[in-house]
């Protein structure tokens, strides 16, 4: 383990102690100590690939959805990334039970509004930033769509390695059939993020306790929340190392801010529905709070 990403995992570490399901909420004491986590900022790229994965994970966080009532879906988001521009293009939400739909995956409208908005064929050159690593459905359609490069915060041990497995040649009755092309074109990568480290330790801690291998209950946990949380507290204090991460910091503001909510196409009607609740966890966004 290189040094870099041993000082991003004990910062997380020392700040949370994840544990099982049970576990109290664990409050983003200890942000004093921020400057450890700048510190470990080797490079503008880990600088930068570190405030996409925070901004996704405070666009869910900014619309929590608790156990008890899960409005809106599950706790998934999704990031568009424009490399060529170095811009967040949209985020989005999953939003199964709003919509009673359960195509309505986070990377699903992230793709599909976002091309409809901008009328385009596809996404070639671009990057998406998920929570969770991408379901088969949705790694279909990043590929289809030329997605350049996938990036997940947590691995779906059950259920993930879509991408790759797309890619993968396979034989039936003695006769080899390559795997799909479009797939090994398509990037499909772990985040440098401490946070997928907690999670995916979280989980297994979750399994082993509740006999229960279904991720998306695990999602609702308070421990899984006070680890977003912790992550919309660090977005919210970061202070750029690289001057060229500026420009990239504010616009992750620009993207979380809850006007720029109001043209979204797609989300128009779920925004309207949770608007207070988004309204009041947005409105600590603001840098300096």
């Amino acid at each position: 383990m290189n040094r870099t990403k041993f000082c991003l995992i004990y910062f997380f570490v020392s700040l949370f102690a994840l544990s099982p399901e049970c576990q109290e909420p664990v409050s983003a004491t200890g942000l004093n100590t921020l400057p450890q986590w700048e510190t470990a900022m080797s490079s503008a790229y880990l600088e930068k690939e570190t405030i996409l994965s925070l901004a996704v994970m405070a666009e869910v966080y900014a619309d929590w959805q608790p156990r008890s009532l899960p409005n809106r879906g599950y706790n998934i988001g999704a990031l568009l990334y424009d490399a060529r521009v170095d811009t967040i293009a949209f985020m989005e939400k999953n939003s199964i039970n709003f919509y009673d739909d359960k195509t309505q995956h986070a990377e699903i409208r992230l793709m599909q509004e976002y091309l409809r908005k901008k009328v385009l064929p596809d996404l070639e050159g671009m990057h998406v930033i998920t929570t969770l690593e991408p379901c088969m459905m949705c790694s279909g359609m990043l590929i289809f769509l030329n997605v350049d490069t996938v990036k997940y915060i947590q691995a779906d041990p059950c259920f993930g390695r879509n991408i790759e497995r797309l890619a993968a040649d396979w034989v039936e009755q003695g006769k080899v059939f390559p795997g799909n092309g479009r797939s090994k074109r398509t990037k499909s990568v772990p985040v440098a993020c401490p946070a997928g480290t907690l999670l995916e330790e979280g989980f297994r801690n979750f399994v082993e306790k509740t006999d229960n291998a279904m991720l998306s209950d695990y999602l609702y946990t308070e421990s899984v929340e006070s680890v977003y949380r912790a992550s919309f507290e660090i977005l919210r204090n970061w202070q750029v190392i690289y001057p060229e991460n500026k420009q990239l910091l504010e616009n992750a503001w620009r993207a979380l801010n809850l006007e720029c909510r109001k043209d979204f196409i797609y989300g128009k009607k779920a925004f309207l529905k949770n608007r207070s609740v988004i309204r009041k966890n947005l409105a600590q966004l603001k840098m300096g709070e």
